[in-house]
């Protein structure tokens, strides 16, 4: 079988067809405990179609999350201009000698579409191994966007590749394409605010 993904309230979030009006939402979702998987609160969030709304969400994380994990969620991706994905208020708490890739999301990849982290924080106690305090990986290709915007983290960043305190590695994918001073470029765009 192929890859599978777990996280400490839903594995899986995918978003496969639009019709009309149809939304994912989750919304006031909550996970205090030891996690061993890909995210904290979620495995993978995914959509080539449907918009996906995460807001008001947390996680207090103990055990070994998959290093290649995050705190909140494992993956992120969009591959659709109609498949959106918005994260808003959320928050982790990374418990004393939690192992995880990033501190909230591990991986953050758009192809076509866009995707919003806003007002969300990570806090970490002593012994934290993470290679990033908010991001391992963000990537934005062809017309996709990606916004970090009011974010931050004060979680202990350990050594390790890629590694950073808010972000691990940025990529803006376009034969086009550079990534100028102000950490954003066309058409592919990341952008970094505040």
């Amino acid at each position: 079988g192929g890859y599978h993904y777990t996280g400490g309230l839903i594995g899986g979030i995918y978003g496969y067809q639009h019709y009309g009006s149809d939304t994912i939402i989750v919304e006031n979702c909550h996970v205090d405990g030891e996690v061993n998987g890909n995210g904290g609160l979620i495995g993978r969030a995914f959509t080539e179609a449907a918009p996906i709304t995460i807001s008001k969400c947390s996680a207090k994380v103990s055990g070994v999350l998959d290093p290649s994990g995050g705190g909140l969620i494992g993956q992120v991706d969009t591959y659709s201009s109609s498949g959106d994905i918005t994260i808003l208020e959320c928050f982790v708490n990374l418990v004393d000698g939690v192992i995880v890739g990033a501190g909230f999301v591990s991986s953050v990849s758009a192809v076509d579409g866009s995707i919003l982290i806003k007002d969300c924080y990570v806090s970490g106690q002593d012994n934290i191994n993470t290679y990033s305090g908010l991001i391992t990986v963000l990537r934005a290709d062809s017309a996709s966007s990606v916004t970090i915007e009011n974010c931050y983290s004060d979680a202990t960043v350990s050594t390790g590749y890629p590694a950073g305190g808010l972000i691990g590695s940025m990529d803006a994918v376009d034969k086009y394409s550079e990534i100028e001073s102000s950490i954003s470029s066309i058409p592919g765009t990341l952008t970094v605010k505040n």
